[in-house]
């Protein structure tokens, strides 16, 4: 996508995609033609089909209507992923004790965090967390 310093040249891409998009244009060819990712491409077409406009309708909008519409918020991590996230360091360091497990340090940070996270994903989460954080 383009810069994240306007949103004039975002909101002329969201309306490019759409356009093409309502034209018949497959999302491989938007997204070569746009210069965004498929799963950009992917999230501005869904959007703009929960939405139930048609694109003249969103055509004539300002950026800034464009913007409150299809610029979502990305969701501010729980304070429960916070503090798991935290061990994750901490595991990796004890991991390379003898004898240290995962299932041992999963057990104490279900004993210092009562009210964390209890199930076996979260658990598996600190397996690839380098990968994935």
């Amino acid at each position: 996508m383009s810069s994240a310093d306007s949103f004039q040249s975002d909101s002329s891409d969201i309306i490019f995609i759409i356009r093409m998009y309502t034209e018949g244009f497959s999302k491989k060819t938007i997204s070569e033609k746009s210069g965004c990712s498929r799963n950009t491409v992917k999230k501005y077409i869904n959007q703009f089909i929960a939405l139930g406009k048609s694109f003249d309708e969103l055509n004539q909008l300002s950026n800034t209507a464009l913007e409150a519409l299809f610029k979502a918020e990305e969701p501010a991590p729980s304070s429960k992923l916070e503090v798991l996230r935290s061990y994750f360091p901490e595991m990796e360091k004890a991991l390379k004790r003898k004898g240290v497990t995962r299932e041992m340090l999963w057990r104490k940070y279900i004993e210092e965090n009562p009210d964390g996270y209890q199930t076996r994903s979260s658990y598996f989460m600190s397996l690839g967390y380098k990968a994935k954080f």
